[in-house]
C-alpha cells in the first residue's frame, strides 16, 4: 500500500513540473532585447520626385538627408533602383504623388517605390523604351539621377555610315583593292579624280546630283593602295558612296545617298522647354539639316524632322541637350521708407551685414564674399528685427515686400506705381482733355547662375514723383516731374542679402491757417492769417535676397 501511495505521488510531482514549464503563468518572461523591436539607423527618404528632361531622359529626384548612391539593376525597358540603409517614410503617399504626374512624361509607364525590408528602399521603373543612367548626383537635399532612353537602331543595306547609335560616319569604300598606285595632283577637279581612279580599277562610277560642286583635289602619294586614296577622299571631302550594284559604285553627300537609297525618316520630337524657333535655329546650324526640313507647330509646340537616320540622331542628341529647363531664382525685394531722424539707426542697421564682407582680389579681379556664409541667416535677421524696431516707433514704413520668381537668364519686374490724372488740354468750349502720369517705383532683376554657386544679378531701379505743375494759357496743369535710376550689376551668393540705399526724397509744404472772412481781406487779411513753411525729408532702402529654388 505504501508503494502505491509514493508512485502515485510520484506521478502527480512529475505532471505539476510538466504542467507549470508549459503554463504562460509560470512562463520565463523574455529579456527586453528580445521583446523590444531593433530601433532603425539608418537614412529616411522623405519625398520623391519625377519628371522628362526633354525629348528622351527623365529626372528622378530622391530628397531625405545623407542619402548615398543607390544600385541599379537595368533590365531593358525597367530599372531596379536600390538604396541601403535607407527607408521610405511614407511609401504610399510617394506612390500617389508620383502616378498622379506621369501622365505628363509619357517615356515612363509604372513607377513603384517600396520597402523591401527594414533597412531597404526599392524603386521600380518600367518605360516604353530600353533605359540607361545618364548621370547620378549627391545633393544637399538628396540624390539626383538623370535616365536616358534608347532609340531602336535602323539596320542599313548597301550603306556606309555606320547604324544610328554610332556618331560617327564610317568612311570605308564597300570594296578592296589591294593595287597601289603614285599620284601627283594640283588643283582638280574631285569629280575627275574619282572618274581615274574607277577606270584604273575597272568599276562604273555614279555621280549623284548631291555630289559637291568645284572641289578642287591636290595630293601627292607615292605607292598607296587604291582603297586607302579613296578613303582618304571619303574623309578629307566629307562624302559618301554605297554599291548599286556588283560593279557599279554611287559618290555623293551623306543626305543624298541616303535619300536615293529611300532611308529617309521624318521624325516629332516634343519640345518641353526651349524656344521652338530658336532651337529650330540651332539644329539647322548644327547639323546642316536643311531648313525646309525642320517645321516647328507652335500649337503642339513639336518640331517635325525630315532627314536620314545619322542626322536625325544628332538632332535627337542636341535637343536633349538644349531642351532643358531653366533654374529658377526667388528674389525678394523690401522697400522702406525712414524719416530723416532715423539716418544713424539705419546705417547702423546695414552696418551689421557690410561689417561681415570680406574682399578677396586676385590677378584676374576681385569678389566680395561672407567671411562666414552660415551667418547669412542671423544676419538677415537682424537687419529686419533693427528695421522693425523703426517701424513701430514710427520712424519709417514700409512701402513694399514683393517677391517674384525669374528664369535664369529671363527679366522679372515690379511695378509699384500709380496713375496721375491732369488735365492735359482745353477746348474753346471748355472741354477738358484727361491724360495720366505713372509715377512710383519700378524694378527689373535680370539673374543670371553661374557653375560655383554664385548668382549675377542685374539691377534696374527706377522711381519718380511730380514736384510741382506748370499751367497752361487755357487752364490746363501740366505735372512736373522728378525721375531718379538706378542700374547696376553684382555677383552674390545663394540666399546673401544686399542693399540698395541712398534715395533721398525731400517734400516742401506750405500751410496756411487763417480766420474766415477776415484773412481775405485785402491789405489787412495779412493780420488775421499765419503761414507756416515745413520740409520733410525721407530715405528710400530697399534689401533685396535672392534664393536659388531648384538644383540640377
Amino acid at each position: 500500500m505504501r508503494k502505491k501511495f509514493l508512485f502515485l505521488l510520484t506521478l502527480i510531482v512529475i505532471f505539476i513540473i510538466i504542467f507549470s514549464a508549459n503554463s504562460p503563468l509560470f512562463a520565463r518572461p523574455l529579456s527586453s532585447s528580445r521583446t523590444r523591436p531593433k530601433k532603425f539607423t539608418g537614412r529616411y527618404i522623405t519625398n520623391c520626385t519625377i519628371y522628362q528632361l526633354g525629348g528622351s531622359e527623365f529626372v528622378l529626384k530622391l530628397y531625405g538627408r545623407g542619402l548615398t548612391e543607390p544600385l541599379v539593376d537595368l533590365d531593358n525597358d525597367s530599372m531596379q533602383i536600390t538604396m541601403l540603409n535607407t527607408r521610405f517614410k511614407s511609401p504610399k503617399s510617394i506612390n500617389k504623388s508620383v502616378n498622379d504626374v506621369i501622365s505628363a512624361t509619357p517615356v515612363i509607364t509604372d513607377f513603384k517605390a517600396e520597402n523591401l525590408s527594414d533597412d531597404t528602399a526599392v524603386i521600380t521603373i518600367s518605360s516604353a523604351k530600353t533605359v540607361q543612367v545618364h548621370s547620378g548626383t549627391r545633393t544637399s537635399d538628396g540624390y539626383s539621377m538623370r535616365i536616358k532612353t534608347l532609340e531602336d537602331s535602323i539596320a542599313f543595306t548597301h550603306f556606309v555610315p555606320p547604324p544610328k547609335l554610332v556618331p560617327a560616319p564610317d568612311y570605308q569604300i564597300p570594296f578592296k583593292v589591294a593595287k597601289k598606285m603614285t599620284l601627283e595632283l594640283r588643283d582638280v577637279d574631285l569629280r575627275d579624280v574619282l572618274r581615274m581612279l574607277m577606270t584604273e580599277i575597272g568599276r562604273n562610277l555614279i555621280i549623284d546630283p548631291s555630289f559637291p560642286q568645284n572641289v578642287l583635289v591636290t595630293m601627292s602619294l607615292n605607292d598607296v593602295r587604291v582603297d586607302e586614296i579613296f578613303n582618304y577622299l571619303l574623309r578629307t571631302y566629307d562624302i559618301a558612296c554605297y554599291s548599286a550594284g556588283k560593279n557599279t559604285t554611287v559618290f555623293g553627300s551623306f543626305e543624298g545617298l541616303y535619300k536615293l537609297s529611300g532611308n529617309i525618316e521624318t521624325k516629332t520630337f516634343e519640345i518641353a522647354y526651349a524656344d521652338l524657333a530658336a532651337l529650330k535655329t540651332m539644329i539647322t546650324g548644327l547639323t546642316q539639316v536643311p531648313d525646309a526640313n525642320i517645321v516647328a507647330d507652335e500649337r503642339m509646340r513639336t518640331l517635325h524632322v525630315r532627314t536620314n537616320p545619322a542626322k536625325m540622331q544628332e538632332v535627337s542628341e542636341i535637343i536633349n541637350r538644349l531642351d532643358t529647363p531653366l533654374r529658377q531664382v526667388m528674389i525678394r525685394a523690401s522697400i522702406f521708407e525712414f524719416n530723416d531722424t532715423a539716418t544713424r539707426e539705419v546705417a547702423n542697421a546695414l552696418n551689421v551685414a557690410y561689417d561681415e564682407y570680406q574682399l578677396q582680389w586676385a590677378s584676374g579681379g576681385g569678389t566680395i564674399q561672407w567671411t562666414d556664409p552660415k551667418l547669412l541667416t542671423s544676419i538677415t535677421r537682424t537687419i529686419t528685427n533693427n528695421f522693425t524696431n523703426l517701424l513701430n516707433t514710427g520712424q519709417g514704413k514700409i512701402l513694399a515686400d514683393p517677391s517674384v520668381i525669374a528664369l535664369d537668364g529671363k527679366a522679372a519686374e515690379i511695378q509699384l506705381t500709380e496713375d496721375y490724372p491732369y488735365v492735359s488740354a482745353r477746348d474753346q468750349y471748355g472741354n477738358v482733355t484727361w491724360a495720366t502720369e505713372e509715377i512710383g517705383p519700378k524694378l527689373k532683376f535680370t539673374p543670371k547662375l553661374g557653375r560655383d554657386g554664385f548668382i549675377n544679378l542685374v539691377i534696374e531701379m527706377e522711381t519718380g514723383e511730380v514736384i510741382g505743375t506748370s499751367s497752361g494759357s487755357n487752364g490746363e496743369e501740366m505735372p512736373r516731374t522728378s525721375e531718379r535710376k538706378v542700374k547696376t550689376e553684382i555677383r552674390v551668393r545663394d540666399g546673401m542679402p544686399f542693399v540698395i540705399g541712398g534715395l533721398f526724397r525731400e517734400n516742401k509744404t506750405d500751410s496756411i491757417l487763417k480766420i474766415p472772412v477776415l484773412g481775405d481781406i485785402p491789405l489787412l487779411g495779412s493780420l488775421f492769417k499765419t503761414t507756416t513753411k515745413s520740409r520733410n525729408k525721407s530715405q528710400v532702402v530697399m534689401i533685396v535676397t535672392p534664393y536659388i529654388l531648384d538644383n540640377k
